[in-house]
């Protein structure tokens, strides 16, 4: 399956200013649902990454179902065979702390590298003169939690595990344009104050997919090939929307 780049980048990053497209995105992301980040992901990783099919449960004691993330993976990242507990959050411009950046900015590389900062800075606390990270919200700092292993994955790959945050707008601690980067945590200590059964991790990785397509984009990359599985099968849901969204999503897998 095809997918077009720039009709994301324009809906998510710079939408029409026109009233019900906040809904119209959370209704494409309600059909997407997490498909839509794990496919850019699987794209920037490339054939190391393989979907886990399994639920990512909290392990803890304390009662009740406790807190999930969205999927398992295995991937190799920095030289190293991980397995990757991950969290997406598909926040497009309609969400708080996101800005509005246009496909075609007229911004200069400081003023973007300003942008990506400060987008940075709205979802993360910043420890250590800004050289360890961690999510701010709950939301995402569930991220770092103990998870149940996957079926058939023994003890001896608790050493593999890596926590991946996956969110849509760009940002980087430090203004870069990277779209996949590893990030230090803070001390234990702090960890465990702001984490409730905190996995004992040194760092998580973060995706950015606003990252990942402007960088295809500046390469003249106009579509990627996606896993139609990866994806769940989006192209079911586009008979079940109104026109204009179907519209949109049409423009996302057949370019028009």
């Amino acid at each position: 399956m095809h997918l077009y780049l720039k009709p994301l980048l324009n809906l998510f990053d710079d939408p029409p200013r026109e009233d019900g497209i906040g809904k119209c995105i959370g209704t494409i992301n309600t059909h997407l649902g997490a498909g839509l980040g794990l496919a850019l992901l699987a794209n920037k990783i490339g054939k190391s990454f393989t979907l886990i099919y399994a639920p990512c449960k909290e392990d803890h004691d304390r009662g009740g179902r406790g807190k999930s993330l969205d999927t398992w993976a295995q991937a190799t990242l920095d030289g190293q065979d991980r397995l990757l507990q991950i969290e997406i959050k598909n926040w497009s411009v309609t969400a708080p702390g996101v800005l509005r950046l246009p496909v075609n900015t007229e911004q200069t590389p400081q003023q973007i590298q300003a942008h990506r900062k400060k987008q940075w800075e709205y979802y993360f606390h910043n420890f250590n003169d800004g050289k360890t990270h961690i999510p701010a919200a709950n939301s995402i700092n569930k991220l770092l939690r103990r998870m149940v292993l996957p079926p058939n994955f023994t003890g001896q790959y608790r050493k593999q595990i890596t926590p991946l945050l996956i969110l849509w707008p760009t940002m980087h601690p430090e203004g870069k344009s990277e779209a996949l980067f590893p990030v230090k945590l803070p001390d234990p200590k702090i960890c465990e104050e702001r984490v409730q059964n905190f996995g004992g991790f040194t760092q998580f990785w973060f995706f950015s997919m606003s990252a990942h397509i402007r960088t295809l984009h500046q390469q003249n990359i106009s579509a990627i090939n996606v896993d139609e599985a990866i994806l769940r099968s989006p192209k079911q849901a586009v008979e079940k929307l109104n026109i204009d969204i179907a519209t949109w999503l049409k423009r996302f897998f057949n370019g028009r």
